[in-house]
């Protein structure tokens, strides 16, 4: 949930002190205020919190409290909010990859239905990288719409990425793909092997046999 609020002027005369943060207090609908035990704090002088860990589709109530060296200000006015849906609970299955190219490769995926209590898909990411680098470098492709099942990536040849897709709506992004029976290759690290798909793109100039000099090959390892 993202929280917004009109920030205390920082200055002695109405915050009496040097503004170190905000705090946003939250709790169910079916607790009273004097029992919340839960907050989250947000450091100088900002104007939005996000808070997470909620229940999806439950109704909470937020404060928000400015806070200096002397302690918490007075509490804000109570606003009771509706939290999301949550996001898909299952992943796209059959992930296919396709040669579109030499620096280009067409993707496939089976989509997802969804279930009560989650929301209705907006689309679908793909999440892809050079396999031998860390997943935080992954490049993003999305696409919009929940019945799309197929996307056009660009991809750099000779290198071994890993893939992975999953659905994504106002409620955040759903579980990643995964594939079953696959091997691991020794050379990668650790952290690369993490259910996703390995594709190898073979350089054109790999081939010398006079085929199509455009083609790349795909294989899963």
């Amino acid at each position: 949930m993202e929280v917004w609020w009109s920030p205390v002027p920082d200055t002695r005369l109405a915050a009496r002190g040097k503004i170190l943060g905000y705090q946003i207090n939250y709790w169910h609908e079916s607790e009273v205020a004097t029992d919340y035990k839960l907050f989250i704090r947000h450091e100088g002088q900002v104007d939005t919190g996000i808070v997470i860990g909620l229940v999806s589709d439950n109704f909470y109530w937020f404060t928000v409290q400015v806070y200096n060296s002397a302690g918490l200000g007075s509490v804000s006015e109570f606003f009771y909010q509706e939290s999301l849906h949550a996001p898909a609970q299952t992943y796209p299955q059959e992930v296919r990859v396709y040669s579109a190219g030499r620096y280009e490769v067409i993707v496939w995926w089976r989509g997802v239905t969804v279930e009560q209590p989650e929301s209705t898909i907006d689309g679908y990411v793909i999440y892809y990288w050079p396999a031998y680098e860390h997943y935080r470098t992954a490049t993003e492709h999305i696409s919009e719409g929940r019945l799309v099942y197929t996307a056009r990536i660009k991809v750099e040849p000779g290198v071994v990425y890993a893939l992975r897709v999953a659905a994504f709506s106002v409620g955040g992004f759903g579980r990643k793909s995964q594939t079953t029976g696959q091997k691991r290759d020794r050379r990668l690290p650790a952290d690369a092997d993490s259910g996703g798909i390995f594709v190898i793109i073979i350089p054109a100039k790999a081939i010398s046999d006079g085929t199509d000099p455009d083609l790349c090959f795909i294989c899963f390892v």
